[in-house]
């Protein structure tokens, strides 16, 4: 409608839920997101910055009898980057294309205030759907990507073939490349990435896709010069037309290590995911923690 501010969500439909909440039969849960640490710069992250702030007001405790037989812990300030490099979730008024957001919001709904439209309260009611793992490096049979692998539409299919699951309509789809595993294994800290080529952006729309997630800042390989710019949405193609033409919310710098694990354990790469972002009014993103349960 013309007032839709949810998107790709309005795919999670309550039959879309059921089938979610029947996946769980083992009882095994893991978290996709990122340990935080605070206060720390860049301690696990691809890049710079601190997400994370906190300040524990020890002294100003003990002053008031911390000692004492009863007594509440330290207050703590809590400073939040919603958008530095740690796992997090974009509204859909995050970007902007020629000025222009999904379906009429623009750069003018941007205030001091925060975002009178598409933002990140529009999910506080959560995001309840079939998650749907895209394990790449288990596809090609090596432990990471290489940082220059560039990904299409024959991966996907291959991999859907491989899993024996198929991607539909308001599905939550995470994508693994192996860049924390890569990054761990060899200590490289450059921003090169592995990720697809922008031609998969058809795709997203056909399978109807709710929910992206990927261990980076987005999908696609990183930007050489190359293919990305015939779309002129710069170095972020996929995530650009995702959120900008589909209205999809996308995660980024989510940690699916842990995940993959579970999953061969399991061997099922399909499984319910809840997604809880913090309910920001006006926010244009916040920190998320995915659950996947099996």
């Amino acid at each position: 409608g013309l007032d839709d501010e949810r998107g790709t969500l309005n795919l999670i439909t309550a039959d879309k839920m059921r089938q979610a909440a029947a996946l769980v039969k083992a009882g095994v849960s893991v978290s996709l997101a990122q340990l935080q640490v605070p206060n720390r710069d860049d301690s696990d992250g691809l890049y710079g910055g601190q997400p994370y702030g906190m300040t524990m007001h020890v002294q100003d405790w003990a002053q008031r009898g911390a000692s004492q037989e009863f007594s509440s812990p330290p207050p703590e300030d809590l400073a939040i980057n919603a958008h530095g490099g740690r796992s997090h979730i974009d509204a859909l008024a995050h970007m902007f294309y020629k000025g222009q957001g999904y379906n009429g919001i623009t750069y003018r709904d941007i205030t001091e205030a925060g975002a009178e439209r598409g933002a990140v309260d529009q999910m506080r009611h959560g995001i309840v759907t079939r998650g749907v793992l895209v394990d790449l490096p288990r596809l090609k049979g090596v432990p990471s990507l290489d940082s220059d692998a560039r990904l299409n539409l024959e991966d996907l299919e291959a991999w859907e073939q491989q899993a024996r699951v198929t991607v539909s309509p308001g599905d939550a789809l995470f994508v693994r490349v192996g860049q924390w595993a890569r990054r761990r294994a060899t200590g490289d800290r450059s921003n090169r990435r592995a990720g697809f080529d922008p031609s998969v952006i058809p795709w997203l729309k056909q399978r109807g896709v709710a929910v992206l997630g990927s261990e980076g800042p987005s999908l696609e390989a990183s930007h050489d010069g190359g293919p990305a710019t015939t779309y002129n949405l710069g170095p972020l193609p996929v995530h650009w037309f995702a959120t900008v033409f589909l209205g999809m919310p996308v995660m980024d710098y989510l940690d699916l290590d842990e995940l993959s694990e579970v999953a061969a354990q399991q061997q099922r790469w399909e499984f319910l995911v809840t997604i809880a972002p913090m309910p920001i009014r006006g926010g244009t993103g916040s920190p998320v923690n995915p659950i996947a349960v099996f």
